[in-house]
């Protein structure tokens, strides 16, 4: 990576790739421009673009109430799919109820704004950030504004 250019990223994520921005802002003397923006994102373009920023800012929550960051946080997963999307979310009398009437009743875990921070963990530990306090050029929670 060339040292007198510096490359941001900015992350909108989504608990799926629909909804999912990304963007690589190029930064060389007193200028930046958008080089790299890409709509509906899978993990696999979020991880190539991290490879090439040397900060990012993620527009996602990155933690949850303290008795559920407890459960959630002993999780090791590296992926993320329907299936551990609903196996976090929901309990067994719910899957029950999503067998006998056919529908998801509301999560008593989740609100829909903890579902990005699933996945926002995800891409975290596929690229081993513990310090999320920008430590690891990770911005912490980020909205566009704050992430630059």
């Amino acid at each position: 990576m060339d040292n007198s250019v510096f490359n941001a990223l900015g992350i909108d994520l989504s608990s799926q790739s629909k909804g999912t921005s990304a963007c690589l802002i190029e930064f060389s003397g007193n200028s930046g421009k958008c080089r790299d923006p890409h709509e509906s994102c899978l993990d696999e373009v979020l991880d190539k673009l991290v490879a090439q920023a040397n900060a990012i800012g993620i527009d996602a929550p990155f933690g949850w109430p303290s008795s559920f960051a407890k459960s959630v946080s002993e999780s090791a997963h590296h992926s993320w799919d329907n299936d551990l999307r609903n196996a976090m979310r929901f309990r067994a009398t719910d899957k029950g109820i999503r067998k006998r009437l056919g529908n998801w009743p509301l999560s008593v875990s989740t609100d829909l704004i903890a579902l990005p921070a699933m996945r926002a963990k995800a891409l975290l530990n596929r690229h081993a950030v513990k310090d999320k306090s920008g430590g690891e050029k990770v911005s912490s929670k980020a909205t566009p504004k704050q992430a630059f």
